[in-house]
């Protein structure tokens, strides 16, 4: 990369940026990727003969903008992205930029927005009989439906992108898939079943280094031996857990990680320590727009407060 800033050679330089920003967010390592992406978008976004590669450091830059939580700046990238390409007729991209729109508009709460986009880009990928494409595109509309509360669709659009990730060998996807059914039936208490799929997710991860898949997995059965009131599954899982994202800048990781924290606390007779933790989760959340997350936090808080014989405090946080 050096000899490309010494020899001037700006197209070379910025692919350079880009590549390396991907395999930076591919290794969790995300403020890192967004200065690449940054920097490939100073050098190249008045060049009309690099609209492509511009388009591609926008929706990279996009993708690590939602893994630290910050869904406005994110969904900007995208729609800046999708505009580039759609005014330089290269269709090739648009159908991936639009899943993560749709992801960027379901992440802030537009569900009947989101839906619109999802189901577009699901019809493109069934007719050019995309299996790996419709897999990915099935596990945001589940988790998406997830979050609604409409849990046989969640749940029957979780199992149809699994089919679609095993039939394409699309491994990743595929512990993606089973972590989000464990998450599922995790909430319906269905403990035996959420079980089976993050054992399944955990065999998938035997064959690869994923610092969000890890993390993902970690935090869903941490809360599953919560709901059994197993505590000290749980404490294990936390310690896991803070070496998993020691290091991490994201907000949704980190909000997640106190939410779940604070939980333990409150449901192991420390409401003053669950406050203070649950407290850290809010300013994650409420750093970058986490609407859902934070109303989560919020009734978690209420709870804390009055364990606590903080009652005011506890119906201050219902009323937010």
């Amino acid at each position: 990369m050096l000899s490309f800033r010494e020899s001037g050679d700006v197209p070379q330089l910025a692919l350079a940026l880009v590549r390396r920003s991907f395999g930076q967010r591919y290794l969790g390592d995300y403020h890192l990727s967004i200065a690449d992406a940054d920097e490939a978008i100073t050098l190249i976004e008045y060049r009309d003969d690099l609209r492509s590669l511009h388009a591609e450091a926008l929706h990279g830059k996009g993708a690590n903008l939602m893994r630290t939580g910050q869904n406005k700046g994110a969904l900007k990238c995208f729609e800046q992205a999708l505009d580039i390409l759609t005014h330089s007729n290269e269709r090739m991209d648009i159908p991936a930029i639009l899943t993560d729109i749709g992801t960027a508009q379901q992440s802030l709460g537009n569900y009947p927005e989101a839906e619109k986009t999802f189901l577009k880009v699901l019809n493109i990928w069934k007719q050019e009989g995309n299996l790996q494409a419709q897999a990915g595109l099935l596990n945001n509309m589940g988790y998406m439906f997830h979050l609604e509360g409409e849990y046989e669709k969640a749940s029957s659009t979780y199992e149809d992108g699994f089919l679609c990730a095993r039939r394409s060998q699309h491994t990743r996807m595929e512990t993606l898939l089973s972590i989000g059914l464990g998450d599922l039936y995790t909430e319906l208490q269905d403990f035996e079943i959420a079980e089976q799929n993050y054992l399944h997710a955990e065999e998938m991860l035997e064959e690869r280094r994923d610092i969000f898949l890890l993390f993902s997995l970690q935090l869903g059965r941490a809360n599953l031996n919560l709901l059994q009131e197993n505590f000290a599954a749980v404490e294990s899982l936390i310690r896991e857990l803070e070496g998993t994202i020691k290091s991490s800048k994201s907000h949704f990781e980190n909000g997640h990680f106190k939410l779940l924290l604070g939980k333990f606390h409150l449901l192991t007779g420390h409401p003053v320590d669950a406050i203070n933790t649950f407290e850290s989760a809010e300013s994650h959340f409420t750093e970058e727009g986490l609407l859902l997350e934070l109303i989560s936090t919020h009734v978690w808080l209420a709870a804390a407060f009055a364990a606590a014989k903080r009652k005011p405090d506890a119906m201050k946080n219902f009323t937010n």
